[in-house]
């Protein structure tokens, strides 16, 4: 099965890499190696950690509280009005559907080969990101 979470948030798989300075290298470049940094670091879109948790909110052993939410393993905060739109509350104040989510990726464009490949990267995010949909999600809607 292919890791959509992980590949989303800078894991192994077919959404990291692009081909490397605007085709003058065979290296692939990875989220990591196009991101704009901020104190050494690149924004992660933290809302995809939640993937751990799809079985347990899934089988109704986790509540997803809303509008903050806490990982009842790690503690992390969700704030999860930022990701989600067109959320469903149940009588509790809990998720109980979600319409939309938003990711950010945060490119580096300083010199132009970074935004010619940052383009060709977002472009082969949102294809592959369609191409799984079309699997494992097919009223997924992409857009750009």
């Amino acid at each position: 099965m292919y890791n959509v979470s992980a590949s989303l948030s800078g894991g192994e798989g077919a959404l990291d890499t692009v081909g490397g300075n605007d085709g003058a290298s065979t290296a692939d470049l990875r989220y990591e190696d196009l991101c704009a940094k901020w104190m050494g670091y690149c924004y992660d879109n933290e809302i995809l950690r939640l993937s751990e948790l799809v079985p347990d909110v899934e089988s109704g052993e986790v509540n997803l509280t809303y509008p903050l939410f806490f990982s009842p393993y790690t503690f992390e905060r969700f704030t999860l009005p930022a990701f989600f739109g067109g959320v469903e509350l149940s009588d509790r104040g809990t998720v109980s559907g979600v319409g939309a989510v938003a990711l950010a990726y945060f490119l580096d464009s300083s010199e132009d080969w970074q935004r010619r490949v940052g383009d060709r990267w977002e472009k082969a995010l949102l294809r592959d990101v369609q191409t799984l949909a079309e699997v494992y999600a097919p009223d997924l809607e992409v857009g750009g």
